[in-house]
C-alpha cells in the first residue's frame, strides 16, 4: 500500500499529533507512507523527518490558493503512485474530494477529530469547511471518526453510514509516563510551592474548550482550599486570553492561576500537574486526556465526546458547564493516596487500550475497507 497522510498544517495540535504517531507506527509496520501539508513546516515538521518520513509541502497558505493546492496534491498523488490518500480534518478533507476528478483511481479516506461542534461559535472559514465537508461527505471511499460520539453526530447530520468507522487514538506510553523529577523541575520554574495541589486545564484557548467554568469553579475551589493552585497551558488569540486573565483576576485567584502559555514538553506539563482538567463544552477523544493518564495523573473531565468511556473509573466525569459539578469532583481528589491509586490505574487503561499498536491495527483494518 503506498499512503499519503494529507493534513492542513503541522503546527502543534492533537490531530496532527496523532498523525505523526500513525505515520511512525505504520512506517514501522512497512508501509510506504508520506505526509503532504499546505506548507513544508510546523511543529512535527522536524519528528516526521526524524523518522524518516518524506514530508511534502503544497504552497498552501490561504483559501485563495486552494486551486495551486489540488493541482499540487494531484500531481503528488499521480508521481508517487498513491493508492489511498487519508486526510485529517476538514480543510484537508473538503482539498482532497478533487482527487475524486483528477485521480480517480486513488481511494479516499478521510479523518474526522470532532463532535458535538457548536458552528455558530466558529469563524466564517471554519463554518464554511465544516458545512462543505458535510456536503460532500459521498465523495470518500472511508471515512474515520475517532470517537464514537462523533460517528453518531456524523450520522444525525446525514454522514453516510456504511462509510463511517471509529478508530480511536492512541498514545506514546514512553514518552507519556510517570516522571516526578521532570515535574518537580517545571514546577519550581512556574513557582509552584511544594506542598501546593497543582491543577491543570491543557487545552488550547477557543469557544469550545471553554476556560471561562474552568476559572469560576477554581476561585470557588481556591476559597475553600487555600493549598490549590491552577494552571492554564495553551496558546490563542491575544484578545481572549486577556479577557480570561482579567476573570481570573477579578475572581480573586491572582498568583495562584499560573499563565504557561504553548509549551512544547508535554510529558513535563503532564507530570508536574497532580489533576489534568478538561471543561470542553464539544470534543471528539481529547488527547491531553489521555496523555495526562498515561502520565500516571487523574483527571477531572467534562463528559464530552467519548471522555466518560475515556477515563471510566480512573477519574471523575460531569456534565459540561456545571461548576458546582467540577468542584465537588476535584473535592474528591484533595486525598493524595486517592490521587495516587487512581492515577496508577489510568495509566493502566492507557497501556492495555490506548497503545500507538492499537492505533496502527485498527487504521490498516479500517484502510482494508477503503
Amino acid at each position: 500500500m503506498r499512503l499519503l497522510l494529507f493534513i492542513s498544517d503541522l503546527s502543534i495540535g492533537g490531530a496532527q499529533r496523532q498523525l505523526t504517531l500513525l505515520a511512525g507506527g505504520l512506517k514501522k509496520r512497512g508501509v510506504d507512507v508520506r505526509v503532504a501539508s499546505l506548507q513544508r513546516q510546523g511543529a512535527f515538521l522536524g519528528t516526521l523527518e526524524e523518522l524518516g518520513i518524506e514530508v511534502h509541502g503544497l504552497g498552501g497558505s490561504s483559501a485563495m490558493r486552494t486551486p495551486q493546492v489540488a493541482h499540487a496534491l494531484t500531481q503528488l498523488v499521480r508521481t508517487t503512485r498513491t493508492d489511498v490518500v487519508y486526510s485529517l480534518l476538514p480543510a484537508a478533507n473538503v482539498l482532497s474530494s478533487i482527487l475524486r476528478v483528477t485521480a480517480p483511481g486513488c481511494r479516499l479516506v478521510w479523518g474526522m477529530r470532532s463532535a458535538e461542534l457548536p458552528l455558530a461559535r466558529f469563524t466564517g472559514l471554519s463554518r464554511t469547511a465544516y458545512r462543505l465537508e458535510r456536503a460532500l461527505s459521498f465523495v470518500p471511499d472511508l471515512i474515520i471518526s475517532n470517537s464514537r460520539r462523533g460517528r453518531r453526530d456524523a450520522l444525525a447530520q446525514g454522514y453516510p453510514s456504511e462509510k463511517m468507522y471509529v478508530v480511536r487514538n492512541g498514545f506514546d506510553t514512553e514518552q507519556f509516563r510517570p516522571d516526578s523529577g521532570a515535574g518537580r523541575a517545571l514546577r519550581s520554574f512556574w513557582g509552584v510551592p511544594d506542598e501546593a495541589l497543582l491543577i491543570g486545564k491543557i487545552a488550547r484557548v477557543a469557544p469550545k474548550k471553554n476556560h471561562g467554568s474552568f476559572i469560576k469553579a477554581a476561585a470557588r475551589l481556591a476559597h475553600k482550599h487555600p493549598e490549590v493552585y491552577f494552571v492554564a497551558v495553551g496558546e490563542g488569540p491575544e484578545a481572549a486570553i486577556a479577557e480570561l486573565k482579567q476573570l481570573a483576576y477579578s475572581n480573586g485567584l491572582g498568583e495562584r492561576m499560573i499563565w504557561a502559555g504553548r509549551r512544547d514538553d508535554m510529558p513535563s506539563v503532564m507530570n508536574a500537574c497532580d489533576i489534568v482538567t478538561l471543561t470542553s463544552v464539544a470534543e471528539g477523544f481529547p488527547n491531553a486526556i489521555a496523555e495526562a493518564m498515561a502520565c500516571g495523573v487523574p483527571c477531572v473531565a467534562s463528559d464530552a465526546g467519548d471522555t466518560a468511556e475515556l477515563i471510566a473509573e480512573t477519574g471523575h466525569v460531569f456534565a459540561p458547564m456545571d461548576t458546582e459539578g467540577l468542584v465537588a469532583a476535584w473535592e474528591q481528589l484533595i486525598d493524595p493516596m486517592v490521587r495516587s491509586n487512581l492515577g496508577a490505574a489510568a495509566r493502566q487503561r492507557i497501556v492495555e487500550h490506548f497503545s500507538v499498536a492499537s492505533l496502527v491495527d485498527q487504521t490498516l483494518k479500517a484502510l482494508d475497507k477503503a
